[in-house]
């Protein structure tokens, strides 16, 4: 349910507190001007966490994300290694309680079907932050699928390319299944993949045979491509399509 007024949540949610550091800031989307920082001293952490942890049931506390305008918040937490959760706090986050609370599907609704429910379920949230959060739930999220530029060569039968296969696991973390084919294809690589929340820029590093390529960083396009460059120079360009073994 989006941002329903439910006190509880189950008991056996156990969250940590995520301590990499979030851009302020993100260019050219609905979260330019959002705030990505807590902006608060250890101190001020702690007791954060003192007042929330209650209210989810929680002896520890993982913060994903964070977005903050106009006095409204809205933090990603992670319960118990499961979906994402969302909490919105209309006031003080050292003192006051969530106003609304959110962990359902939204793999259906569009942009502006969440912003309505954002604005309806929870009384008062900023629009450019309802829109902020609504497209990093949808749109910034398209990292996951099948990227490939794998093709036979319509004289040798050689295959060429590369192919990504990226999907969650274990609590929203990211994986890539890597595969690189010069006439002969090599097999598949499984790496974690980190990803900036800020930006949405990913990198992954693939182990050995692989590991001399070096790290990975890249990113999605606009054209719903993913684009990217090894240390070693080898850079891809791969659409989003069906995988070249189907």
């Amino acid at each position: 349910m989006l941002f329903n007024k439910a006190k509880k949540m189950s008991r056996g949610l156990i969250l940590f507190w995520l301590t990499v550091s979030m851009s302020p800031l993100w260019a050219q989307t609905p979260c330019s001007g959002i705030d990505r920082d807590l902006g608060l001293s250890p101190e001020q952490i702690v007791r954060m966490k003192e007042n929330i942890s209650p209210q989810v049931f929680s002896t520890d506390l993982e913060i994903l994300n964070v977005f903050k305008e106009q006095g409204g918040s809205v933090l990603s937490i992670n319960p118990n290694k499961a979906e994402p959760a969302y909490l919105f706090f209309s006031s003080d986050l050292l003192t006051s309680h969530y106003v609304g609370l959110w962990a359902g599907a939204y793999g259906e609704m569009t942009r502006s079907e969440l912003v309505v429910a954002f604005q309806k379920e929870a009384a008062g949230i900023p629009e450019n932050l309802a829109q902020c959060v609504a497209w990093f739930l949808t749109d910034r999220g398209k990292l996951t699928g099948v990227f490939s530029s794998m093709e036979s060569h319509p004289d040798t039968a050689d295959i060429l390319g590369d192919e990504m296969i990226i999907s969650q696991a274990e609590g929203a973390k990211y994986w890539v299944v890597f595969q690189h084919a010069e006439g002969a294809v090599i097999q598949p690589y499984v790496a974690p993949v980190k990803v900036d929340s800020a930006t949405g820029h990913f990198s992954f590093h693939l182990p050995e045979p692989m590991a001399s390529w070096g790290e990975f960083h890249g990113r999605s396009t606009e054209e719903d491509e993913l684009i990217g460059t090894f240390d070693n120079g080898y850079s891809v360009k791969l659409p989003r399509k069906a995988s070249f073994w189907q």
